[in-house]
């Protein structure tokens, strides 16, 4: 009997790896956002009994065992017709055919999609007679174009709120494939979004997204001296096109009373809170810096959620270079790890009160075997977890049904509303 496969590919754009940045300065480092998740979801399933292909455009080697199929986008532009984006769709197809034939002719199980550049519409030919633009038919319209020729149930991985799936063709006939059966994220939330006239739940799914990352390491705990106690990296998102309501008082629980000794606090639009100006002789708000470097010489930072309630990589990010991240919050706006998923919600090393993160961050500076502890701790906790994903995919391989509740319950996805559907309509945000 032939291993199950499946189709990975990110959604619209190219997927460059980490080595092949390194040579090209121009691209964007790989190691961060969907382009890291890319790679490194391509590398953990290749660990499973599974065959692998790639889909879509690729740049740079290929992990051992994976099998590539580029898309055709030769030609491929905003003035490309209907009939140009056709034929390569068919040659997409072709192409599919021969590699599914050498693994033995079975149907795939699953396409999974790792959310990039959200297109509104991809196919030239639609019936909104839209025109599409130049990325949208270079890289989203192929894929999907597989996923509705094969049929096959979409496993979104997002970790970007930029990027949910946007395509409008799930509102055709034909297309209803295209929705995401699961949708697993770095946040847990029910929301409503239109897509071509139709309303959509979206149903998220925390996955503990924000840690799959490739490349994960932590540096030696003696590898950069630590001259500070507490340093912070994080943008105010207060008057930009964020708009956080209610960020300025949950950084004012933070940063009131008296602080650590040489704080600082680096990012841009701190200008705009309201205590940036609160009397000090001394500017904690210096600007911009490189996060790595902030973190390497801090024995401890703060972390805070933005966007709802969305998890961040930054407490990982801070544990590689031996920091120690302390989490805002017991559940109230902007609480960091508002499931208590890795640290406890009534946690007396949380930060709430003013006060709290100079009388916190003396006490556990005073006892460095303590720190290293927490940190080990921390590291062990958001290690890389693909429990969801792998869950998902056995689900899909045995054959379970993806329209049950049961399974709404544990993977979410793209839902239409439904009058008779309480329970979802009533947790729209």
């Amino acid at each position: 009997m032939p291993k199950p496969t499946i189709i990975v590919t990110k959604m619209g754009s190219i997927c460059y790896t980490a080595e092949y940045t390194k040579n090209h300065r121009n691209k964007k480092k790989a190691v961060k956002g969907e382009q890291g998740t890319t790679e490194a979801v391509v590398h953990h399933l290749l660990s499973l009994d599974l065959n692998v292909i790639y889909f879509g455009q690729w740049r740079g080697d290929l992990p051992s065992g994976l099998i590539y199929v580029p898309s055709n986008i030769v030609g491929h532009k905003d003035t490309t017709t209907a009939e140009q984006q056709k034929t390569n769709f068919l040659m997409d197809i072709w192409a599919m055919d021969a590699v599914l034939a050498e693994l033995g002719g079975a149907k795939p199980v699953a396409f999974v999609a790792i959310a990039g550049y959200a297109s509104n519409i991809a196919t030239v030919d639609n019936e909104w007679c839209i025109t599409c633009q130049a990325c949208a038919v270079r890289y989203t319209g192929p894929s999907i174009n597989i996923m509705k020729h094969y049929n096959l149930p979409r496993i979104t991985i997002c970790n970007d709120t930029r990027n949910y799936p946007n395509e409008g063709e799930v509102a055709s006939e034909g297309w209803e494939m295209l929705r995401s059966v699961a949708l697993l994220s770095q946040r847990e939330r029910y929301w409503i979004k239109p897509l071509q006239y139709e309303r959509w739940f979206v149903d998220e799914k925390y996955a503990a997204a924000e840690h799959w990352r490739l490349f994960d390491e932590r540096a030696g705990s003696t590898t950069t001296k630590k001259t500070v106690d507490c340093q912070i990296v994080g943008h105010a998102h207060m008057k930009d096109g964020k708009k956080l309501k209610g960020y300025d008082e949950a950084w004012q629980s933070i940063l009131a009373g008296r602080l650590p000794e040489r704080l600082r606090v680096y990012g841009l639009g701190w200008e705009h809170f309201s205590m940036y100006d609160a009397g000090s002789d001394e500017n904690i708000f210096p600007g911009i810096a490189d996060m790595k470097e902030v973190f390497a010489r801090s024995k401890c930072t703060i972390i805070t959620m933005t966007g709802g309630e969305l998890y961040t990589n930054k407490a990982r990010f801070a544990l590689s270079q031996n920091c120690l991240p302390l989490f805002y919050g017991r559940g109230e706006d902007y609480t960091m790890d508002p499931l208590g998923k890795y640290v406890d919600l009534d946690s007396g090393w949380r930060i709430t009160d003013p006060g709290d993160l100079k009388k916190k961050v003396d006490l556990i500076c005073k006892n460095e075997l303590a720190r290293q502890r927490m940190i080990d701790k921390l590291w062990d906790l958001t290690s890389p977890d693909y429990s969801m994903l792998d869950e998902c995919i056995h689900d899909l391989v045995c054959g379970a049904p993806f329209d049950m509740d049961w399974w709404r319950e544990k993977y979410g996805g793209y839902y239409k509303t439904r009058r008779s559907d309480k329970k979802y309509s009533l947790k729209r945000i």
